[in-house]
């Protein structure tokens, strides 16, 4: 039995070794050309079936789990907050038209008010499919995120006169954003260059009346909520600026087909110039 086996194992040596030897002889044979076009030939029809997997990306996604229940129910339920025909409903309004495109203008989407404390909520428990409410991409790592759809600036609020008064050891108010309240990176840096203290609110109205009774000095904004209290409080933006927020459509992470169909419709409003008609 031991000697079947050695002769065995040296068969099978001897095989790898005849394999090796017919590999060297075929490269050394072949001719240089056409070895380089074979590679080329096989680069190419590498090339092809991951373009033809790309452009079945988009009926793929649309068979998915989540995407068939939304069929199936006829609808897309899209959280927004409570902005009539802000940039947000028109982007919900075309995404229930590419993933229900048998009814027609923006009929299968249906809105559901939220805040931003409550929107990642309202994900997690399902009130929601997916999510277009000013919500900055990764804030939440339990969630899915699209490409952005808008960069926006992170403002100072002060009120009328102080817009030049230094903010160094100052009080400044922010708004809570995401499930877990965290302070955003900007808002702690800038407090501790200037030694100045963050007091958190739950909504605009209450910080911006805080800044108006000088409660605080200044109050972090995003220059699209800066633009939608401009009329309702007496403020003037400081020309610091923290940083930049970049907003995205969100939903749960296990639903990842939601956020890829949004990024086709993303890419496609970019290319035709519709997404820049839509800015705030």
């Amino acid at each position: 039995m031991r000697s079947s086996h050695k002769k065995q194992h040296t068969k099978s040596f001897m095989q790898r070794k005849g394999r090796k030897h017919r590999l060297e002889a075929f490269l050394r044979d072949t001719d240089p050309k056409h070895l380089r076009c074979g590679i080329l030939i096989a680069v190419c029809a590498v090339f092809v079936i991951v373009f033809m997997l790309t452009m079945n990306s988009e009926p793929q996604l649309l068979s998915s789990e989540e995407i068939v229940a939304v069929k199936e129910r006829g609808v897309l339920t899209v959280g927004v907050l409570d902005d009539g025909d802000s940039m947000e409903h028109q982007l919900g309004i075309l995404l229930a038209d590419k993933i229900l495109p048998e009814l027609s203008n923006g009929s299968g989407a249906g809105f559901f008010t939220v805040t931003s404390t409550s929107v990642s909520a309202h994900i997690s428990d399902d009130s929601i499919d997916v999510a277009i409410a000013l919500m900055r991409k990764g804030e939440d790592p339990t969630l899915a995120y699209s490409e952005p759809y808008y960069t926006d600036t992170i403002n100072l609020a002060v009120r009328n006169g102080d817009k030049n008064k230094s903010l160094a050891g100052k009080t400044i108010g922010y708004v809570f954003e995401g499930k877990k309240m965290n302070v955003p990176e900007e808002f702690e840096q800038y407090a501790k260059k200037n030694n100045a203290q963050l007091k958190a609110y739950a909504g605009y109205p209450d910080m911006l009346g805080a800044l108006l009774s000088a409660k605080i000095d200044a109050a972090v904004m995003y220059g699209v909520y800066a633009e939608k209290y401009a009329s309702k409080y007496a403020f003037e933006l400081s020309p610091t600026i923290l940083g930049y927020a970049e907003y995205a459509i969100a939903a749960a992470a296990d639903k990842p087909a939601f956020v890829e169909i949004a990024n086709i419709m993303l890419k496609e409003l970019k290319e035709n110039g519709e997404l820049y008609s839509m800015l705030p």
